[in-house]
């Protein structure tokens, strides 16, 4: 393992035990309390390079093996490959004549699917779906030692434990991993893969100059030689069906067929009979007609900035697949690598790589291509996230999970989700139509109850564009969309659905009615959610016979894009429908968290004391809407309250304040007199151009705040910016403490990844909550006591026990 320093060694040799320590999400089971089925016989389906490969390596470990094929045909052309890889083998030293006799008694190669009845192990569709468990190969597959296992949503540990001892017998290195498109290791690659292709249709480089520059860096192979052997086509299918981009370049690439080595040609050119690899001109000219016409905005001036350019948006990768709990440890990701890739085994792996590199200096230039290239999600990176607070904020989504209701009414380990085959939304609004995408996209049958059908198709039509444009969307998935969505405006056809979720106008006579007809036509397993964002779930519930069935969902704006959904129990909400809603979260990869039913829920609760405080600077202080925005956005948020407020739309905290009997200020009354409800009015905090919507500074605006605060004597001194930032965020973490206290969330972590996942909270901070940490109870708690001293009426001040309980000596002094 070339000349290995004792560290990486050591690294790897953890890596190794570590992968054997596998452990299910949701306490589903692990490899201390799991036993594997007996394996004596194994089949195989599907005779092609892989599955000839899988045959062979367990039928030289000793197992009954069992090839089965389509038809005869196919059988005796797997037979001649067969032969012809126990020649090559043969000829490379890896079989001798006796194990090549021993593959030909003990593998058996059949049409007859009757003669699976007794094995124990099989790639096939069972009706049992925990049986089902993800075993990925790598090509060669008797020779890579690498295998990822893949558990679904209803993997059993019996499965897992199970894959993991035949992976052993045939001496392979099991590595388990959760559930998502490439999985991955292919995940990782495709971002290698898809970089070292920038190189040639953005930069001009050629085939065999990156490749000359990866195998420089310690490469068995360079990057463009591999996609050759892998197959162009492979990635092709990939990008179709998972409904990720293609550049321009690739499409024709695919458009002439240029596969690889298999047609003779694709990066490079490939003699038919010897498959020995040439330059090809025909490429070279293709790759200079498109990088002709690139202006890339990332400079690439030495072979280790090309080298940095495929490796770092790889690394990065990989902390995002940790972050979603798709792996449980960077060095599953290195040992991957290493034995499944042939990655230079003296960086460690990917991952140590990018540490070895320095985590500051990798976010820093990831950093700076994100804001050259903002809509490439591979630069995205956690900004430059300190390791705590990304373990901080895995633990709480992993805690996420772990819900529990109140008195023993149920929990995570103790209630069954019903199974969902057909999802209803109901209301064609902005959240239905997104809501119904996300169900869509997951592969369930959706019906979005709406209005009028011709309106929602036109409106669909528009929001495809959109997302298109946005690159969120492609033929692909718009048209998986529209095979698996049925728009309808009859209520009776949701007779079968499994899950039904209202999303119309926040009108509370409106939504009892609706679940007063819903009750008398939808069976009696299916499960009610409301999207409802500010109305008590008991007021809603108790129109139906069984309470019971009724869970709040709440997305948030754009349902497609957020990853977070607030999952809201009433008093009578069962844990049936709870589970019901996280299997539901899960499907469509959403993070839902459970919180009580009290007004607002909890994200908005907190986010009516920060939109409150923003306002409060405009009507006493005299700030302008955009200098408290960039305050905001120079401390690291993606956009400023007052942005975020014209995008919501201003009506949305009329409605809410008018319907919870709260009182507004005066500014709010004006803006609402005025119609000044953000950009669907063109005109909020902000004015907006009615056909470009760009945003302008409103002087209307400004001269309606200068006349509100000119008469304003606040309490509270704001002298800095930082002055600034604490008034709005302190009040916000005050509020989140007073939810624990209330008991309608059960930890701060919650709120924290709410924030981060639903409002861009900047998450080098780690959340509200985490921040005040940061910042020191006392002094937060000081502050806010203080504050509470001189507005003792504003309810944003009143002190949760957390501050109040922390010794106040010296209180000035700290002030």
């Amino acid at each position: 393992m070339d000349k290995m320093p004792e560290d990486i060694r050591n690294y790897l040799m953890e890596a190794h035990q570590l992968a054997g320590q596998w452990s299910l999400p949701n306490n589903r089971g692990n490899h201390t309390n799991s036993k594997s089925i007996p394996l004596k016989s194994v089949s195989v389906i599907g005779g092609g390079t892989m599955g000839r490969g899988i045959a062979m390596a367990f039928s030289l470990a000793g197992f009954e093996t069992i090839l089965v094929e389509l038809n005869q045909q196919a059988v005796e052309n797997c037979r001649k490959e067969l032969e012809i890889t126990y020649a090559r083998e043969k000829t490379f030293k890896r079989l001798n004549d006796s194990k090549i006799e021993k593959l030909r008694n003990t593998l058996q190669i059949t049409t007859d699917f009757q003669k699976l009845k007794n094995c124990d192990l099989m790639s096939s569709v069972l009706s049992d779906r925990t049986k089902v468990v993800g075993i990925h190969f790598f090509n060669p597959a008797n020779l890579i030692r690498m295998v990822e296992v893949i558990y679904g949503s209803y993997t059993s540990s019996e499965a897992v434990a199970t894959a993991f001892e035949a992976c052993r017998a045939i001496k392979k290195l099991p590595v388990l991993v959760g559930n998502c498109p490439a999985f991955v290791f292919n995940r990782l690659l495709g971002v290698y893969l898809n970089q070292s292709q920038k190189l040639m249709y953005e930069y001009g480089y050629l085939p065999h100059q990156v490749d000359k520059i990866i195998t420089n860096f310690g490469f068995l192979m360079g990057p463009l030689t591999v996609a050759d052997m892998n197959g162009l086509d492979v990635m092709e299918k990939l990008k179709k069906e998972n409904g990720w981009p293609a550049s321009d370049f690739e499409k024709e690439v695919w458009r002439q067929k240029r596969y690889g080595r298999k047609t003779n040609k694709g990066y490079y050119k490939y003699d038919p009979k010897t498959h020995k690899k040439e330059v090809d001109m025909e490429m070279e000219q293709l790759i200079e007609k498109f990088s002709k016409q690139s202006r890339p905005n990332i400079q690439i001036l030495s072979d280790q900035d090309a080298v940095n350019f495929l490796l770092y948006p790889m690394f990065n990768e990989g902390l995002l697949c940790i972050e979603e709990g798709i792996i449980d440890h960077e060095n599953l990701i290195d040992i991957m690598f290493i034995l499944g890739f042939g990655w230079p085994v003296s960086t460690g792996g990917p991952m140590m790589f990018g540490h070895q590199q320095g985590i500051e200096k990798v976010a820093n230039t990831l950093i700076l291509w994100s804001s050259l290239e903002p809509t490439n999600r591979i630069y995205k990176i956690m900004d430059k996230v300190p390791e705590e607070v990304r373990n901080y904020l895995m633990e709480a989504h992993q805690l996420a999970g772990q819900w529990s209701l109140p008195n023993n009414r149920g929990d995570h380990t103790n209630s069954e989700a019903t199974e969902i085959n057909s999802v209803a939304i109901i209301g064609s609004g902005t959240m239905g139509k997104a809501m119904a995408i996300c169900f869509c996209l997951a592969g369930l049958d959706t019906f979005l109850v709406v209005r009028s059908e011709q309106k929602c198709l036109k409106e669909l039509e528009s929001m495809y564009a959109t997302e298109k444009a946005f690159k969120r969307l492609n033929d692909a998935r718009i048209e998986k969309i529209k095979s698996k969505l049925r728009i309808t405006t009859d209520l009776e056809k949701l007779n079968d659905a499994d899950l039904v979720i209202e999303s119309v106008f926040e009108d509370l006579k409106l939504k009892k009615e609706l679940f007063t007809k819903l009750e008398k036509i939808c069976k009696s397993s299916c499960i009610f959610g409301t999207n409802t964002s500010s109305f008590n779930l008991d007021d809603i519930s108790n129109v139906l016979k069984d309470p019971s069935r009724l869970v709040g969902l709440h997305f948030f704006n754009p349902a497609n894009v957020i990853r977070l959904v607030e999952v809201v129990y009433g008093s009578k909400t069962s844990s049936t429908a709870i589970a019901t809603a996280f299997e539901a979260c899960e499907t469509i990869k959403k993070l839902p968290v459970l919180v009580g039913n009290c007004p607002s829920f909890v994200f908005n609760r907190l986010l009516h004391v920060y939109f409150n405080q923003s306002q409060k600077l405009m009507y006493e202080y005299g700030y302008l809407p955009h200098q408290i925005d960039k305050i905001i956005t120079n401390f690291g948020f993606l956009m400023g309250p007052l942005t975020v407020a014209d995008m919501t739309g201003f009506d949305v905290m009329e409605k809410l304040k008018k319907e919870n009997g709260i009182e507004p200020n005066e500014l709010e009354k004006e803006m609402w007199r005025q119609k000044r409800y953000g950009r669907k009015t063109n005109k909020g905090f902000y004015k907006y151009d009615e056909k470009t919507q760009r945003k302008e500074v409103d002087s209307e605006m400004e001269q309606m705040i200068r006349h509100f605060s000119q008469n304003a004597k606040p309490n509270i001194q704001i002298l800095n910016d930082q002055d600034l930032i604490n008034f709005m965020l302190y009040p916000t973490i005050n509020e989140g403490f007073l939810c624990i206290e209330e008991g309608v969330i059960s930890h701060e972590s919650l709120i924290d990844i709410m924030f981060i996942l639903g409002f861009g909270w900047p998450i080098h901070t780690g959340g509200p909550m985490r921040f005040g940490k940061t910042e020191g109870i006392e002094k937060v708690a000081n502050t806010l006591i203080h504050w509470n001293s001189l507005e003792p009426n504003d309810h944003v001040y009143m002190v949760a026990n957390k501050f109040k309980n922390v010794d106040k000596k010296n209180m000035s002094s700290k002030l």
